[in-house]
């Protein structure tokens, strides 16, 4: 997902965690989809498994 869409939003990675539980697979995937999708921040990616669960 890249270096600096971390920095930019260190409050939607440590959101994006924890809606993954911790677990590196479902990081893994979630940083997976965001390399796939340059348009979406990390904050939409949350957005997103929010509105799913």
């Amino acid at each position: 997902m890249g270096a600096e869409r971390i920095r930019r939003e260190p409050d939607a990675v440590a959101g994006l965690a924890a809606a993954c539980g911790y677990l590196p697979v479902l990081l893994r995937t979630a940083a997976t989809r965001l390399a796939a999708r340059p348009q979406w921040s990390v904050a939409d990616l949350v957005q997103w498994f929010a509105g799913r669960g």
